[in-house]
């Protein structure tokens, strides 16, 4: 399966939006039946569920991230909605939020994401690698981070201006110490194993 994009009527109550025409306030109207919608540049994308190797890992990740959670900070993990613009909304496997930027009854986060975690699969691969990370990176997330769990590969990226640079990598039972935003430890072979 691969991610595809969307414009039928089945997704959205009415006459649906033209493709690349779609805005955050129509993807707010389709049904809430669980399943993963995001905008990117006017176009639905519309992911089939992850496998469970995928669930397994964001919350593992999550796990990590929220032990060393300082107090200012607060750990979520998808179904978040990260509006980036009219056109373009996310929802990472796991962000990290500054506690002042939340509105917890909206339910919609509009300020740049301290950490956004992008655990691939193969239907999203291409989408989490190459036309998300420039979208966050200019809406003002500092830190991009990927995990694989079929190869337990853990990379973290940092935004230099113009795009993300990596600053750790870790794979398979190899363990790293990230200082930013906070200081956590990441070993993929223990993300993988829950």
């Amino acid at each position: 399966m691969s991610v595809v994009t969307a414009d039928d009527a089945d997704v959205h109550r009415g006459s649906p939006p033209k493709r690349g025409e779609w805005t955050v306030d129509d993807l707010a109207r389709t049904p809430e039946d669980g399943v993963r919608r995001e905008l990117f540049n006017g176009e639905l994308i519309v992911s089939p569920a992850p496998i469970l190797l995928h669930q397994r890992a964001a919350l593992a990740i999550r796990d990590a991230l929220q032990a060393a959670c300082p107090p200012d900070l607060e750990v979520f993990v998808a179904p978040v909605d990260y509006e980036i613009a009219l056109d373009t909304s996310f929802q990472p496997d796991v962000v990290v939020l500054r506690r002042a930027d939340i509105d917890i009854l909206d339910g919609v986060v509009r300020k740049p994401a301290v950490v956004v975690v992008e655990v691939l699969s193969k239907s999203t691969r291409k989408f989490d690698l190459e036309d998300k990370p420039k979208a966050y990176g200019n809406s003002g997330v500092e830190r991009h981070w990927t995990f694989d769990p079929l190869t337990a590969h853990f990379v973290a990226r940092r935004w230099l201006g113009a795009k993300y640079a990596e600053v750790a990598e870790a794979r398979g039972e190899q363990r790293i110490r990230l200082d930013e935003p906070y200081p956590v430890e990441i070993c993929p072979a223990e993300i993988i194993n829950g």
